[in-house]
């Protein structure tokens, strides 16, 4: 398609809840990022070890920085590996 646009008849319910999923998973993968800035911003240090992880593991209320480490590199993955097609669906699917 060359505008990369998907129109779809919004009167039609499956696709109205398609068009409104997306555009719900579009918000919440945007909420999800700031998640990831402001971890990234209370790191104490590089984040690349767990003791870089106290401030984030009080303020999220991991208990241990071990497990707000390994959260913030699932989340950080998932943004890395899934996030630019999930963001490509969610827009070519604007209404």
């Amino acid at each position: 398609m060359a505008d990369n646009f998907y129109p779809v008849d919004k009167s039609k319910p499956l696709a109205n809840e398609l068009i409104n999923l997306l555009n719900r998973i579009g918000s919440d993968f945007a909420s999800l990022k700031v998640m990831r800035l402001a971890m990234i911003q209370q790191q104490d240090g590089d984040g690349s070890q767990d003791t870089h992880y106290v401030t984030v593991a009080s303020n999220f209320g991991y208990p241990t920085t071990a497990e707000a480490h390994a959260s913030f590199a699932e989340v950080d993955s998932f943004i890395g590996t899934a996030g630019a097609s999930l963001e490509q669906c969610c827009s070519r699917h604007k209404q």
